[in-house]
């Protein structure tokens, strides 16, 4: 079953109110710079700001499948490990 509109398989992350995962009002950090997502089967983390930037072994990227390799991602300042 399509479980993508249960909120409890996604979590918002930014500056703003509301967000699961808040960041430091940084130049460059959206109010919802990010989601992590789960389809049922996988998790996905997913660029939702227009003027945002989500960098994968600096190559600038949409989205990242998180599987059971370890993923390491850049929202500059920040450095996510998963």
């Amino acid at each position: 079953s399509d479980q993508e509109g249960n909120p409890g398989n996604a979590f918002v992350v930014g500056r703003g109110e509301g967000c699961q995962l808040l960041l430091d009002a940084d130049p460059g950090i959206s109010r919802k710079h990010f989601v992590i997502e789960s389809d049922g089967r996988q998790w996905r983390f997913q660029l939702t700001s227009r003027y945002g930037e989500l960098y994968q072994n600096g190559i600038k990227v949409e989205s990242i499948d998180l599987n059971s390799e370890k993923v390491e991602f850049e929202i500059p300042p920040y450095k996510f490990f998963f």
